[in-house]
């Protein structure tokens, strides 16, 4: 049986460097179950967070100005890291945002495992961005994704898609400059093996979308499209 050791990491933002906040420990694969900001001093600053993958590339999931004596969650439903990714975090102005994380921590397991599925799309065809594999079923945690440009974005799809390559429109619109949105409308999805979580961007090089997943070796029951 894996074991969980639930955590958290809080306090003011004290400098405007973009400054480590968490690491996933070795063996290990986190879940960010709750994450809170609030603003304490009437201003309104700016807030930068990124995921940083075991390969040090950075993937911006929130770059956004505080409302004065606000607060908000950064990501409304869990985000799960992998082993040794990290979250960094920035403010434009020192003192102002106090930060509140919750973690679980897990040891990854053999027939079920927690999966980030990150990824910079670099086109506007259609990208793939998880297919469950042979054998297994995948729960769909959460998914998100985030405009990192400073213009809107139209032409954006979003989609699964079935073991037989059909696309299934899920969601699709303008993503706003600088926001984050998420596709799944607070409720988790199942899906089969050979099926895919896809996204068509309107534009190359600005959308980041985040994937997690919880993937299951099967254990029988029916099968699907």
């Amino acid at each position: 049986m894996s074991r969980q050791n639930y955590t958290n990491r809080i306090g003011n933002i004290t400098t405007t460097t973009l400054d480590l906040i968490y690491t996933v420990p070795d063996k290990k694969m986190a879940i960010f179950s709750n994450s809170y900001i609030k603003e304490i001093t009437g201003n309104t600053p700016t807030i930068k967070i990124q995921i940083i993958d075991s390969s040090d590339t950075a993937f911006t999931i929130v770059d956004t100005t505080m409302v004065a004596g606000a607060e908000t969650s950064v990501v409304p439903q869990p985000l799960v890291l992998d082993e040794k990714e990290k979250i960094k975090m920035q403010a434009g102005t020192a003192d102002r945002l106090n930060y509140f994380f919750g973690f679980v921590e897990i040891d990854q397991g053999i027939n079920n495992k927690y999966l980030n599925k990150m990824q910079l799309l670099e086109t506007t065809d259609t990208t793939t961005l998880y297919t469950v594999p042979a054998d297994s079923t995948a729960i769909i945690l959460s998914y998100y994704s985030m405009n990192t440009s400073a213009s809107n974005v139209a032409g954006n799809s979003i989609y699964f898609s079935t073991s037989g390559g059909t696309d299934v429109l899920i969601d699709a619109g303008t993503a706003t400059a600088k926001g984050l949105f998420t596709h799944l409308q607070d409720r988790t999805h199942v899906l089969q093996e050979g099926q895919s979580v896809k996204y068509d961007a309107g534009a190359v090089d600005v959308i980041n979308t985040f994937v997690s997943v919880l993937e299951m070796k099967k254990a029988g029951g029916s099968a699907s499209g």
